[in-house]
């Protein structure tokens, strides 16, 4: 895995976002405000910052796909994330971006931002961020690739939308823990969705994590005790618009663990749920 970006290698992430498509609303607001021109699809957007080793350091589901990547990026706080005290100084770590956010070099100064221009080192500048920002762009592709339901359309219920993505993007980066992303991995293309009926949260949730093996009660049993004070602690911080922090983990009492990200997913399943609340009582 990469320590540092090729052509920036005091970057420390490279930022974008994606649509996460999902049945039309039926209230004409909430299809005006999740409408993507881009795409042609409603949907919320998912913003991350992936880290030159592929994986995903930072996260924001709270916008819905009307809203521009760099008002999310304005508004989500990223750049208090990349900001750390040095003495008596603030230092912002630099992040590459792609021209959709630029502007945001006015307040996050070490932020590399593609130009529109066409002078030849501008050109060469905007190729060397390109080819570096392949790596945001690739940890999407894994990201929908594993999970079909964030590529093609969610069809449960949106209002647990925002908690399900951020557990599968740590679920994700725990695959690229054991498959690192690489130069060959096919970017996906966006596809286009078809909307159907609203299918109950629980099912649809058993189908994201269908490509994993279900656990078993005897190791269900063995972390109830140390997971279910989290979920239920966790349950109504990760309910609440904005999600707090945007640390990929557990958004509340400062935990970024993966481990509890998956437990609180797994928690959707109204099996799992179900045994993890009988030992829990």
């Amino acid at each position: 895995m990469k320590n540092k970006f090729t052509n920036f290698p005091d970057a420390v992430a490279a930022v974008d976002s994606t649509t996460i498509p999902f049945n039309i609303p039926s209230v004409k607001e909430e299809r005006l405000y999740s409408w993507d021109e881009k795409n042609h699809c409603n949907g919320i957007k998912l913003q991350v910052l992936v880290s030159p080793d592929g994986k995903a350091i930072h996260q924001n589901v709270e916008f819905m796909a009307a809203v521009h990547d760099k008002k999310i990026f304005d508004l989500s706080k990223v750049s208090d994330f990349l900001t750390v005290k040095r003495g008596f100084d603030d230092y912002q770590y630099p992040v590459l971006a792609d021209r959709g956010y630029i502007g945001i070099q006015k307040y996050h100064l070490t932020a590399v931002v593609m130009k529109r221009s066409h002078e030849e080192a501008d050109v060469e500048r905007n190729n060397a961020i390109a080819q570096d920002r392949q790596i945001v762009e690739r940890f999407f592709a894994r990201f929908k690739s594993c999970w079909s339901c964030m590529k093609n359309g969610f069809r449960g219920e949106r209002t647990s939308l925002p908690l399900i993505i951020s557990g599968l993007v740590g679920l994700t980066n725990y695959n690229i823990d054991g498959s690192p992303l690489n130069d060959n991995e096919e970017l996906l293309l966006f596809e286009d969705f078809t909307p159907t009926k609203v299918l109950p949260s629980s099912d649809t949730v058993a189908a994201v994590v269908a490509p994993s093996m279900k656990p078993s009660k005897r190791n269900i049993i063995a972390v109830a005790h140390q997971a279910v004070d989290i979920i239920q602690s966790s349950q109504e911080a990760n309910y609440l618009y904005p999600i707090k922090g945007g640390i990929v983990g557990l958004h509340n009492m400062g935990n970024t663990c993966h481990l509890n990200v998956c437990l609180q997913v797994l928690f959707y399943i109204s099996e799992v749920r179900t045994e993890v609340l009988k030992v829990a009582n």
